[in-house]
């Protein structure tokens, strides 16, 4: 738990396709994440609509919880 009382959850994809995991408690969150497709760009950002996260191929995210 942050300072702030912020909790986050480092995931790690470290397979060539994409990966669908479940968080309990996700929804409501947000989430940064780099992978294939964002090349040397910043990180992909999104708000999370459900328990359900996709993690692009050799990917790794910052989720954010609510």
């Amino acid at each position: 738990m942050g300072p702030d009382g912020t909790r986050k959850l480092l995931l790690v994809n470290k397979r060539d396709r994409d990966l669908v995991s479940s968080v309990p408690e996700a929804k409501g969150g947000k989430i940064e994440a780099v992978d294939k497709t964002t090349g040397s760009n910043p990180p992909s950002s999104a708000a999370i609509n459900g328990d359900t996260l996709r993690l692009g191929a050799l990917g790794a995210a910052v989720v954010t919880l609510q």
